[in-house]
């Protein structure tokens, strides 16, 4: 038998009245939402960040401020650092 509709915490899609689909997840009490051409599209972005959810990101839609990057997104880069070699200024 084919289930006919999803779980809880398991995210929406219906169609909305110009044929796209609509796919909407919640995460701490707040709605994200996507739009789509095909449910298919839709599906896979629920898995998507309902998978991203499980693992303990955050998920939010819009941007983020600068402060916010600084103390997460900075921070979560690695990166070498790279010593350069003194310049020599000559008058």
């Amino acid at each position: 038998m084919i289930k006919k509709h999803r779980g809880r915490n398991e995210g929406s899609i219906h169609q909305r009245s110009n044929g796209s689909w609509r796919a909407q997840v919640y995460q701490s009490g707040k709605r994200v939402s996507k739009d789509f051409h095909n449910k298919t599209d839709a599906l896979t972005w629920i898995r998507a960040v309902q998978r991203d959810i499980d693992q303990g990101y955050l998920i939010r839609k819009g941007s983020i401020t600068v402060g916010e990057y600084c103390l997460v997104g900075w921070k979560a880069v690695d990166f070498p650092c790279e010593q350069r070699p003194p310049i020599n200024i000559q008058v």
